[in-house]
C-alpha cells in the first residue's frame, strides 16, 4: 500500500522542463511555478533520466541553450532531493514493448510508462494525452 507522499508523487515529462526554461513559450510561468514548488520543497516530483536527456535535446536543438547552460539545468535537478530521480533497465524496454503493442503509443513514451509502473507513480504532468491511452496512469495537463 502506498504512503500518502507516495499517492501524490507525479512525474514531469519533458515538455515541462523545457517550457520552464524557454524564454519564449507562453506556458512558461505555469511550467516554472510547478518546477519551482519542487525546488522550494512544497512538492515532490518524479525524473526520469529519460526526460534530463530528451530536454537536453530539445534546448540544445529547438532553444538554442548552450551545452555550459543545459548542464546547468541537469545539475539543478540531480542535485534536488525533492526530485526523485528515477533510471530505467533492461525489463523496461519489455514492459514498454507491451505498452506501445496493448495502447499504441509512442515507444520512448512508453519507455516513461514503463519506468513509471516500475515505481508505482501513476500520474504524469505533461500536454501529451496518450499517456491516458495506458491503463494505470493519469495524465494531467497542468495548462489547462
Amino acid at each position: 500500500m502506498k504512503t500518502e507522499s507516495e499517492k501524490s508523487l507525479a512525474l514531469v515529462d519533458t515538455n515541462l522542463l523545457v517550457y520552464a526554461y524557454a524564454e519564449n513559450s507562453p506556458k512558461r510561468q505555469r511550467a516554472a511555478e510547478l518546477l519551482n514548488d519542487c525546488f522550494a520543497g512544497k512538492i515532490k516530483l518524479a525524473l526520469s533520466f529519460q526526460n534530463l536527456g530528451e530536454f537536453c535535446n530539445v534546448s540544445l536543438t529547438r532553444y538554442l541553450l548552450s551545452t555550459k547552460d543545459a548542464w546547468e539545468r541537469v545539475e539543478e535537478f540531480i542535485g534536488c532531493g525533492n526530485f526523485i530521480k528515477l533510471s530505467y533497465g533492461t525489463t523496461t524496454f519489455q514492459k514498454a514493448l507491451e505498452i506501445v503493442n496493448s495502447s499504441k503509443i509512442d515507444f520512448w513514451d512508453a519507455v516513461l510508462a514503463a519506468t513509471m509502473k516500475e515505481n508505482a507513480i501513476d500520474i504524469i504532468y505533461t500536454e501529451d494525452s496518450d499517456f491516458g491511452k495506458v491503463e494505470g496512469i493519469k495524465a494531467v495537463n497542468p495548462f489547462q
